[in-house]
């Protein structure tokens, strides 16, 4: 939708149909009504869950940690915009999702959730699995925000990953694995 922003005085090269008419009567000379586009996005977070997240991160800290921590970073961010943020998770035993919210609530309980998998996980991870999920259900527009391990980009992935960009902004967060040296 487009909100109401403000009046100015025309300018050569400006569209004719930005004329606000009844600002020009009133003012005696064109004046151009601009807008500004309110725009209510999504933010999914595929979070890979998977035995490998459980392993420690270059910096030595839980990958888990990490990735709870980058996810809820952007989720601030996201909520603070006033959009709305959404989860997938999962490993090679099932893909999990949380619908969509718009508090601080519902990103906790999303933390806790990604929290809890890679707890519990005793499955390897299935990034393409991840992938496959959201191309198959997701038909709206999203900011995809995919974090996942360090495993090596297959042709699979990249031909999934060629299939979202036609429809999602994709960010992609790998956390690497530590230097076992």
């Amino acid at each position: 939708s487009l909100d109401f922003e403000d009046l100015r005085a025309y300018e050569y090269g400006d569209q004719v149909r930005d004329i606000d008419w009844r600002a020009t009567a009133r003012a005696g000379e064109p004046l151009v009504k601009r807008s500004r586009a309110n725009r209510m996005h999504t933010v999914l977070f595929v979070v890979d869950t998977g035995r490998p997240m459980t392993a420690l991160a270059a910096d030595e800290s839980p990958k888990r940690e990490l990735a709870v921590l980058a996810t809820g970073a952007l989720g601030v961010l996201t909520l603070r915009h006033g959009d709305d943020v959404s989860l997938v998770h999962g490993d090679a035993a099932g893909v999990r999702r949380r619908p969509p919210g718009r508090s601080e609530g519902a990103l906790e309980h999303a933390l806790r959730t990604v929290d809890d998998a890679i707890r519990s996980s005793t499955a390897p991870s299935d990034r393409d699995a991840l992938l496959r999920y959201v191309a198959r259900t997701i038909a709206r527009r999203m900011i995809v925000v995919i974090v996942t391990d360090e495993a090596p980009v297959t042709d699979e992935t990249e031909r999934l990953l060629r299939r979202l960009r036609v429809q999602h902004d994709l960010l992609w967060l790998t956390l690497a694995d530590a230097d076992p040296v």
